[in-house]
This record gives C-alpha cells, structure tokens and sequence, in this order.
C-alpha cells in the first residue's frame, strides 16, 4: 500500500467515524429535548429512523420546545451539506489516480440505474465520476468535526 493510499483511506475512516459521531449526537439532542423519565422513550422514537428523519425530528421538537431552535436548525444546515458527500464517500466506489507531475486525485464512482418506460422496458445505467484531492477530503473532515462540536455545544447547554 502506497504512502498515498495510507493517506486516503485514513482521511475515508475519519470522514466515516466522524459522522457516526455526529449521528449519536443528533439522536443524544433528540433525547434531551424529548426530556422524559424513561431514555428508553426516545431511544423508541428513532432508533429505527435514517440520519435525514432524526434530523428532522430534531428541528421540529427544536421548534415546539423553544429550546436551541435556532442553533439546532443552523446545526441542520450544516449537516446536510455533508450528507450528500457522506454518501458519496461511504458508498462509492474509490479508484487513485496519478498523473505525472500532479498529486493524486481520488476518483468515485457510483452507478445509478433507472428503468425508462418503453416498448421493450429497456433499463439504463448511469456513472456518475467525482474526484478529490487528500486535502478535499482533509477539510471534508474538519467541516464534520466543526458539526461535531456545535453538537456538543448545544448537549453541554440542555444538560445544564
């Protein structure tokens, strides 16, 4: 495994444990604006929802308990400006390319197939090809922890 390699894949494990994190402290929020006697309430409300439907839920209680709104909602924001990459990155396919006097650029790829009605039912496939730099990837990570950390902010404030 090359140096580049080392550096690519340790900079995808931050990017996935980083919103993992971010993940547990989206649904910590939720528990604390929920603010029942049982955790296990809350922990019944969403253990089986996605990140997009917890996020959700989390700006509207934001809303109704007048608690955090708009923190928690500017928190949502920046949330969501990741996930689509999050995606990307998680799931897609990873290839390093190298040019000749240039650092490596680290391409994903994804396929997507729709079916289009027609008179044989004819399916196609779509590639999408998206490529970053390690320092693409680098800030990829610091703009989750920053999510992070405004997280723990606001779990520091309803605790109080």
């Amino acid at each position: 495994m090359t140096l580049f390699e080392k550096d690519f894949y340790c900079q995808i494990g931050l990017l996935s444990t980083g919103f993992a994190k971010l993940e547990h402290s989206i649904r910590e929020i939720i528990h604390l604006l929920i603010d029942v006697n049982c955790e296990f309430v809350s922990k019944l409300l969403i253990q089986e929802n996605s990140t997009s439907q917890n996020q959700q839920l989390l700006v509207k209680i934001a809303r109704v308990r007048h608690n955090e709104e708009e923190q928690i909602v500017e928190l949502n924001k920046m949330i969501d400006s990741l996930r689509i990459n999050r995606n990307l990155f998680v799931h897609g396919d990873w290839r390093i390319h190298q040019e000749e006097g240039k650092g490596p650029i680290f391409v994903c790829s994804t396929t997507k197939v729709t079916f289009k009605k027609g008179t044989y039912g004819i399916s196609t496939m779509r590639n999408t090809y998206d490529g970053f730099s390690l320092s693409d990837l680098e800030l990829e990570v610091q703009r989750i922890q920053h999510c992070i950390d405004q997280a723990k902010e606001i779990i520091a404030r309803l605790n109080k």
